[in-house]
This record gives structure tokens, sequence and C-alpha cells, in this order.
């Protein structure tokens, strides 16, 4: 039992501090319906996102731990104006070692090297290649409260980078707030034991390595994109550990910009719009004694 509850608080404490919602297993799928660029009235794009993700215990011992798991993102634009078929394929290593520092402060070394393109998986290079991790000090003050600091490098904004990471959870009899800037805010009230809602604010994307895809007559080095998201949270246990969420509202910021060679960049960024993302995860409960 003790191995069990000290595994499952392992993996919430770096779920938090990683800007991740605390699953060993999770799938999503997001729909945006047809929305214009901002500067440019006769081009309308449809995106999809798929995601898959893990993380699970590597190595545990006294003092530090070891984890280890792996993102795969799929963003699917469906435009008539883009001259290829490829779509925008992340794939990623995520590992954390959590280092105790004292009784309630640990300290947390992550690294999360990944694939980053529009290329099948047989021809990748090193242009593909994005680094990104982070170092963050955690406190535990008290048993429903607890907060982070640290820097990470990221690649959510549509470009590589460094930024200063704050973390925050407070638990309270039927309200959690999670706040893990600047990936998301997100408050969570309970209903019931099975039912829970709330609001979430997030944030995802990646720099793509297009390898000199054509777009319009013109050869591309890299794509940017981004997007936030706003709106209504509702999560429904199933069964034990698994857990079906709902989350629509407004997609803000849709960064979707070409980096041309050897001339301007085009600027394709989405009209704010409506959303709509499934998800299926697996989150471990903690069992008391």
């Amino acid at each position: 039992m003790n191995k069990i509850f000290g595994t499952i608080l392992l993996l919430a404490i770096v779920g938090n501090c990683l800007g991740q919602e605390f699953e060993l297993l999770e799938v999503e799928y997001a729909r945006y319906p047809k929305a214009s660029p901002s500067k440019i009235d006769s081009i309308e794009a449809i995106i999809s996102e798929y995601q898959v993700s893990f993380l699970l215990p590597a190595i545990r011992k006294e003092k530090w731990s070891l984890l280890a798991g792996a993102t795969y993102r799929l963003v699917v634009p469906e435009s008539a104006d883009r001259q290829s078929n490829d779509d925008l394929f992340f794939l990623g290593l995520r590992l954390a070692g959590v280092f105790n520092v004292s009784e309630n402060k640990q300290l947390i070394v992550s690294a999360f090297p990944a694939i980053s393109t529009t290329d099948e998986p047989g021809s990748f290079s090193g242009d593909n290649f994005l680094m990104q991790g982070g170092v963050l000090f955690k406190t535990q003050k008290t048993e429903k409260f607890s907060y982070s600091l640290g820097v990470i490098s990221t690649s959510r904004f549509g470009r590589p980078l460094i930024l200063p990471s704050l973390g925050m959870t407070r638990v309270g009899d039927k309200m959690k707030l999670d706040i893990n800037l600047p990936f998301f805010v997100k408050t969570m009230w309970k209903y019931t034991n099975r039912f829970s809602y709330g609001l979430k604010f997030d944030v995802n994307g990646s720099q793509y390595n297009l390898n000199n895809e054509t777009f319009n007559g013109s050869e591309v080095d890299l794509l940017r994109f981004s997007r936030v998201r706003l709106g209504p949270e509702f999560q429904y246990r199933i069964a034990g550990p698994l857990i079906i969420e709902l989350f629509g509202g407004i997609a803000a910021r849709r960064t979707y910009d070409f980096e041309i060679i050897g001339s301007e960049d085009i600027d394709l960024s989405l009209e704010n719009g409506p959303f709509l993302s499934v998800r299926l995860y697996i989150r471990p409960q903690i069992i008391k004694n």
C-alpha cells in the first residue's frame, strides 16, 4: 500500500510541475470548425488535433526518482490552399528526475526532446529536433497547498522560448485550483463523487520544420503553430481511475505563420473561434488506509 501511495504522490508532484495534468495515460481529440485567417478572407481552414501521452515511474530510490514517458501529437489542417498532404507531426520523449531536498521540498529536472515536422517517420533530420525541459523547485506547504518556481524551455507558443514558471495547487472540500504558468490555469468544483465541472485556460503548439515544402509557389522553412483555449470543462469518472472529459469554448491567438526562404513570412493566423475537445484518461486515485 505504501508503494502504491508513494508512486501516485510522485506522479502528482511531477505532473503538476511539468505543466501537464496528472495522468498515467491520456488520449485527446479536439476539433476547430471552419475559420478564416485574420488577414485573408478568401481562405478557410478546419483543424483537428489528436494527442496520446503517458508518464510512468522508471526508477525509484529513497531520495530520488526517474519518470519516463512520451507524447505524440498530430495536427491536421484541412485547407485547399495548402499544397501538401503532410500533417503536422510531434513526437517527444518525457524524462523527469525528482530529488527530495527535504521533507516537503523537491527539485524537479525535466528533459523533453522531440521531433517536430511534417515528414514521414523514415525521413527525419537534425533540423526536425527540438530540446525542451526545465528546472523547478516545489514546496508542499500543507496537505492542501503547494507551489513551485523555476525556469522552463518550451515551444508551446510556436517557437523555442525560455520562460519563468510559477505553479500553485490549492485543494478545498469541493473546489480545486491548479495554476501552472505559462501553460494552464484550471479550477474545478466537485458536484458528486463521479462528476465535476469548472473552467480552464491552456496553451499548446510547436515550431515545425517543413523541409522546404512549397506553399503558394514559395519554399517554406518553418511553420509556427499555437493556440490558447478558454472555456468550461466537465469531467465524469466512468469507473475507478478512468475519466472522460469534455472541454469547449473559444480558441484564440491561433498562430499559423510560415517562414519563407529568401522572402517575407506569410501570416495565416486564424480568427478566434469555437472548439470542442474530448479526452479519455487514467488518473490513479490516492487510497488512504
